[in-house]
C-alpha cells in the first residue's frame, strides 16, 4: 500500500502486478489486489494485472475483480492498454 503510493506520487499513472505462471490466487492476494485497486483509483491512478495462466484471469471475472481492474495476458498488453 505504501509503496503505490509513492509510485503515484512519483507522478507514476499506473501499476502494473506481473503474476507470471502463478496457476492459484488466495484469498488474500484477491484481497490486496482489490484494495490496491481501490486506493488507485481514489488517487486518480490505475492498476493492471498480468497473468500467464487462463485459469487465473477467469478467476479475477468469475470473482468480478476484473471489472476494478485490468487483466492482461502480458505486461506489454496492459501498457498498451493504456496508450
Amino acid at each position: 500500500s505504501q509503496l503505490l503510493r509513492a509510485a503515484v506520487r512519483w507522478g507514476d499513472v499506473g501499476v502494473v502486478i506481473d503474476l507470471g505462471e502463478r496457476g492459484d490466487a488466495s484469498s488474500e492476494l484477491l484481497t490486496v489486489l482489490h484494495r490496491a485497486a481501490h486506493q488507485l483509483r481514489a488517487l486518480g491512478a490505475r492498476l493492471a494485472v498480468v497473468s500467464a495462466k487462463p485459469e487465473l484471469r477467469r478467476l479475477f471475472d468469475v470473482t468480478l475483480l476484473s471489472q476494478g481492474f485490468g487483466v492482461y495476458r502480458s505486461r506489454d498488453e496492459a501498457l498498451r492498454s493504456w496508450a
